[in-house]
C-alpha cells in the first residue's frame, strides 16, 4: 500500500509462500484471495492517479500478473500436501506390519526402549503372545487362511487393550503388548480378558466354517527406574511363555 507501482505484485510473494508451507489449502486460497484483491486495488488506484493514460494498456497485464502470483501458493501448497502425506504413508509402512497392521519389531524396540528409559513412568510389562499350534492350522488350511487368522487375531487383542499400549507383531504368529504404568493384577486380567476373547471368538471362513484357536500368554514386569533393558524383560517373558505352553497351552503365566 506505501510502495506502489509494478513491483508491489512480488511484494507479498515471500509471505505467501511461507503460508503455502504453514496452512491447509483452504486457508491459503482466503489469503491468496485478500492479498489479490487489496493489491489490485492499489495498482489500480496508482495507475488511475498518477498514470491514466497507460491503465487500459497494463490492466491486463496487472492482471495476469495476479492470477499467476495467486496460482503459485496454491500449487506450493497442495505440493506440499501432497509430500507430507506420502511421508506420513511411508512412514506409517517402515514402522508398521503390512499384515497386520500392528508396529513391527523394529519400532516396538525404539518405542520401548525411550519408554523404559522415561522418568515419568512407574512401571513396564510386557506380555508375549503366541497362537497355539498355528503350523498346524497353515499346514490344513494353507498360508492364506493363516494371515486371515492373524489378521483375526490382531482386531482382538486391539480391542482388549488401552490406546497407549504398544501392540507389536514381533514375526511369524508371535505378539507383545508393551503396556506402561500398570500394576500387575491389572495386566493379568487384561492377558485374561484377550486369552478367553481368543479363545471365544472363531473366525469364519467362505464355506461358511467356523476356526477356533487359543493363544498362550506370558508376561514379564518391572518397576522404574531400572537396570534393565527391553530386551531382558522380552526374555523374562519369553520364558513364562514358555511355562504356559509346557503347562497344556491356553495358559497365561507370569515371570517369577
Amino acid at each position: 500500500m506505501l510502495f506502489l507501482g509494478p513491483g508491489a505484485l512480488l511484494y507479498p510473494l515471500a509471505a505467501l509462500i511461507w503460508a503455502a508451507l504453514s496452512y491447509p489449502i483452504f486457508i491459503v486460497a482466503i489469503i491468496n484471495s485478500i492479498v489479490c484483491l487489496v493489491t489490485y486495488h492499489s495498482l489500480s488506484s496508482f495507475y488511475l492517479s498518477d498514470s491514466s493514460s497507460a491503465y487500459l494498456s497494463t490492466t491486463i497485464s496487472v492482471r495476469i500478473g495476479l492470477c499467476m502470483l495467486g496460482f503459485a501458493p496454491l500449487i506450493l501448497c497442495i505440493i506440499t500436501s501432497n509430500r507430507q502425506l506420502l511421508y506420513q504413508q511411508m512412514l506409517h509402512l517402515a514402522n508398521h506390519d503390512s499384515l497386520t497392521n500392528t508396529i513391527n519389531r523394529r519400532y516396538f524396540f525404539e518405542k520401548g526402549e525411550k519408554y523404559l528409559s522415561d522418568q515419568k513412568n512407574k512401571s513396564v510389562s510386557l506380555i508375549m503372545l503366541d497362537l497355539d499350534h498355528f503350523k498346524n492350522l497353515n499346514d490344513r488350511y494353507g498360508h492364506y487362511v493363516g494371515d486371515l487368522m492373524l489378521q483375526h487375531f490382531s482386531n482382538v487383542v486391539k480391542e482388549n487393550i488401552r490406546t497407549g499400549d504398544l501392540f507389536a507383531r514381533i514375526g511369524g504368529e508371535e505378539f507383545m503388548i508393551l503396556i506402561l504404568n500398570s500394576s500387575i493384577e491389572e495386566t493379568q486380567e487384561m492377558a485374561e480378558h484377550i486369552r478367553i476373547a481368543t479363545k471365544s471368538t472363531p473366525m469364519q471362513l467362505e464355506q461358511q466354517d467356523l476356526l477356533f484357536i487359543t493363544t498362550s500368554i506370558g508376561i514379564a514386569y518391572q518397576t522404574l527406574p531400572t537396570q534393565a533393558n527391553l530386551q531382558q524383560l522380552i526374555n523374562d517373558a519369553d520364558h513364562a511363555l514358555y511355562q504356559s505352553k509346557s503347562s497344556g497351552r491356553n495358559q497365561v503365566s507370569v515371570a517369577s
